[in-house]
């Protein structure tokens, strides 16, 4: 944190439970148990990212439809797909 951040005590005040809040969680064990949505999800994700074999756990968090699209690119590959993204997201609409 930078120093400023302490001199100004109603920043003090107003972040430090919500950073101990996240502290607390991150420290403890993962909560498994969740509902899933009722809605729809739309997952995007570029083919090079880190992670991206691990896409279709997005579908263990609807209880309805959950669309998958892999695009080429990394991290920030919505910046050179904007016109299929928003293809997409219309798509999801209809």
């Amino acid at each position: 944190m930078p120093d400023d951040f302490f001199t100004h005590e109603g920043l003090v005040d107003y972040f430090i439970p919500i950073l101990k809040s996240d502290f607390k969680v991150l420290e403890g064990e993962p909560d498994r148990s969740f509902t899933p949505l009722k809605t729809s999800i739309l997952a995007l994700m570029g083919d090079e990212e880190e992670k991206v074999n691990l896409i279709d756990n997005w579908k263990k968090h609807t209880a309805s439809d959950c669309q998958i699209h892999i695009l080429k690119g990394k991290h920030f590959f919505i910046h050179d797909h904007a016109t299929r993204i928003a293809q997409l997201i219309q798509q999801s609409f209809a």
